[in-house]
Formats: structure tokens, sequence, C-alpha cells
């Protein structure tokens, strides 16, 4: 704000889903300047009826949680009621109450939904959140407003359904951690991208019966990437994947596995290994990009642990900073 003279105005902000922040009272003398800065807002109350089922009487259904919810329980909306994880015990296991429970009828719950739509508000969904919606055919899309999804949150969703569908998690998603076996035997038909912000990726988290990996046939691991689990993108059979894969993460290293010391790195075996029958499991990239201080940290045996061997095979290890050198275990 520029202004000649004085000036009071009184400031207050408003967003949809968050209170209203105190107003401010502000005061400007001749020829100075204010410059408004980011208003931090409380979030509102969550809505008493936190989702719907439409159309009303189905007999399929597309399941909406509605706007302004912020975090989704364990196994919320799961079709029946599961075991999850005690919040005040990490060891310990309490059924979930779900909000679906007699909602759905008595025969076929996990058959009956078909659609899944979350909320730009969402910031979390917890563990077996959505398990076992079986006949979900279309595109599921992740809020950018999500930071964390649990394990088991999508499991078998879509699992009895041929159609192709594909999970989209857009460019400016605050994504931190995909918890183990998220989206596992989801029958996801593809995913578009990871975004920046990711640090953790659970073991299994994308394991899928044949999963396609789009991306200019550049997969690409994101830099902030700490963590990935065992088999996180593994495949049942042959999957629709080629090309490249970047890892972009410098910090994704191993003990090497010689001289007796213990393997404690942060990168899972069998990442993207494919079973095929009768054959040994295979890597479907063809170029593998890594940081030579990364690719330096793995022995050969790591290598092959990691990334199995390459169809057609040898593997081409690359330099990320320079792809026209080629890399070579020691």
């Amino acid at each position: 704000v520029t202004h000649s003279g004085s000036l009071s105005f009184t400031l207050s902000a408003e967003k949809a889903c968050y209170d209203t922040g105190p107003a401010q009272s502000i005061t400007l003398t001749d020829n100075t300047a204010y410059n408004a800065n980011a208003i931090a807002l409380p979030p509102g109350p969550e809505p008493p009826d936190r989702f719907s089922l439409t159309p009303l009487g189905g007999p399929t259904y597309t399941l909406t949680i509605a706007d302004c919810v912020r975090t989704i329980a364990p196994g919320e909306f799961t079709p029946v009621p599961v075991k999850v994880t005690d919040p005040n015990d990490p060891a310990a296991q309490i059924d979930a109450v779900t909000r679906l429970a007699g909602r759905l009828g008595s025969t076929d719950q996990n058959r009956k939904v078909t659609s899944i739509i979350l909320p730009e508000s969402l910031v979390s969904i917890g563990e077996k959140a959505f398990l076992d919606h079986q006949n979900v055919s279309t595109k599921l899309t992740i809020p950018a407003s999500v930071d964390s999804i649990g394990k088991s949150s999508f499991q078998n969703v879509g699992l009895t359904n041929s159609g192709q569908r594909s999970l989209e998690i857009p460019p400016n998603s605050k994504l931190r951690k995909i918890g183990d076996s998220a989206f596992s035997d989801s029958m996801v038909g593809s995913i578009s991208s990871l975004p920046p912000t990711l640090e953790t990726i659970g073991a299994g988290a994308f394991y899928q019966p044949s999963l396609g990996i789009q991306s200019s046939n550049n997969f690409i691991i994101p830099e902030n990437v700490t963590s990935i689990g065992r088999g996180a993108f593994a495949v049942g059979s042959s999957p629709r994947v080629s090309g490249k894969l970047t890892i972009r993460s410098q910090v994704l290293k191993r003990t090497p596995i010689n001289k007796g010391e213990t393997k404690t790195g942060t990168l899972g075996d069998s990442l993207f290994k494919t079973s095929r029958v009768g054959t040994p499991p295979v890597n479907p990239f063809t170029t593998i990009a890594l940081h030579e201080s990364v690719f330096r940290s793995y022995s050969t045996n790591d290598l092959a642990l990691i990334f199995g061997t390459c169809d057609p095979s040898p593997c081409r290890y690359v330099d990320i900073e320079d792809e026209t050198r080629v890399l070579i275990p020691e």
C-alpha cells in the first residue's frame, strides 16, 4: 500500500475451511509504505458430515470426502472394519471404526464404490483408510495439500476392475511420505511422476500385478528422497515400463556387502523387480543414472540386489552429471 497523507485501515483475511484471523488495525503516516506479509489462519472445524455416497440408493457409488476434512483416520473408509495400529502403542492393534459400516448394505460392500474423490483441504491419509474398495474404476487424484499417505491406505483399491486407471500426484504436491503397501495391488495403470517434496517411499508401496510408469521414458526418483523400501515398484508380471531410471538423491547409500559389514542402507532390494513365469527377476530399465558418489557406495552384489538384471542386458549405469560417462562397478 502506498499513499499520500495519513491513512488508517483494518486488515483481515479469510479462507474456506479456516477460521478468520484476528483483524489488524494499521495506521500509516505520510509517504510510508505497508507490505502485507503472509497471514497464518487457524484451521476451522471439520464438517460433521464427512462424506457422501452418490447416487442415493446405488447400487454402485462415488465416495466423496467432504470439503474441509483435513485428516482421514486409519481405517475410516474401509468397507468393513479392520485392525489398525494403536496410536498409543505402536506395537498393538485395535479395531478401526469405519464410517461406511451399514451404509453400503450387508453384502459385497467391497465392490460398491467405483470412484473416490478427495478434497483439496486434505493433509493426511491414515493407514488402511480406503483398503479393499476393489471395484474403483476411475483415476485417483491425490490433492496437492496431502503431506502423508499411510501404509496400505489404498491397497486392493480397483483390484478386480480390468480398466486402465492412473494415479495423479500434481507437480505442486506437498507429499513427503508414502507408506508401506500404500497402493499395493491397486491396479494403478500408470504413475505420471513423483513430487519433488517426497522423502520416503515405503516397502511395496506401488507393487502391482502390472505397473506402468510413464514420464517420457525417464522415471525420476526426486532428490529429497532419503528412503525407499524393498520392492517399492516391483511387478508381478511383464511391466509396461522401459527407458531410463534417474535417481537424483545423493543420500540413498548402502554399506557395501564386504568384510563382514552390516548392510544398513536406505535403499531396499528388488526395487523394480519383475517376475515373469519361468524366468529370473529382471529390471525393465536399460539405463540407470546415479551420482557417482552414490554408485561407489554399492558393491557389485548390491547392484544386483537393488536393480536386478537388466533386460536387455547388461545394465548401463551412467553418471547423472555427465551422462556420456558410463559407470563401472569396482
